[in-house]
């Protein structure tokens, strides 16, 4: 009887954990100095959780007081216990690939890239990240956190290490 509890306790945890995988994650807080020339709101990462070996989209809105022109970055931490681990991208390269080619001009601005999260993504590990978009010429036009222990990946038989979690839980096919 305990055994067969223990099961359906196992079940029941695994198709909560799938079953959240659909959600965005929006628990961003603006990093940057208040002159920034945009401002991003509405920011999400989705899925929540991320799944390894599947892409993930960063997709927001706001206003552009500056154009985004060529030269212009998204530069990605991503923070692995308290160690920043730097990704950077041509922002204006990933804007194209979503339909909206540079230079972007300025006002009410919308926008959805995706991302392949690299492979060595721990399972099971408290992530914090920071997203600063910045200009042609350096200059910061908006920064958006989450802080560390904010976000989780789970384990799957596909990334698990031995490291612990939640073993043999799928992400979602897409």
């Amino acid at each position: 009887m305990r055994f067969a509890s223990l099961i359906a306790t196992f079940a029941a945890v695994a198709l909560s954990t799938v079953s959240a995988q659909s959600g965005s994650f929006t628990n961003f807080t603006t990093c940057g100095a208040p002159n920034n020339k945009n401002e991003i709101a509405n920011l999400a990462l989705s899925p929540s959780p991320l799944c390894i070996g599947q892409k993930y989209c960063l997709s927001g809105s706001g206003t552009l007081l500056k154009p985004i022109t060529e030269g212009a970055q998204l530069q990605n931490t991503w923070m692995l216990f308290s160690n920043p681990v730097p990704n950077n991208y041509d922002l204006c390269a990933l804007l194209a690939a979503s339909g909206q080619p540079c230079p972007i001009p300025a006002g009410p601005f919308s926008f959805n890239i995706c991302f392949d999260p690299p492979r060595w993504f721990p399972p099971n590990f408290a992530l914090g990240w920071n997203y600063k978009f910045v200009d042609e010429e350096g200059e910061l036009l908006s920064c958006q956190n989450a802080p560390l222990n904010s976000y989780r990946i789970p384990s799957t038989p596909d990334n698990y290490y031995g490291i612990g979690g939640v073993y043999g839980i799928n992400c979602p096919a897409v």
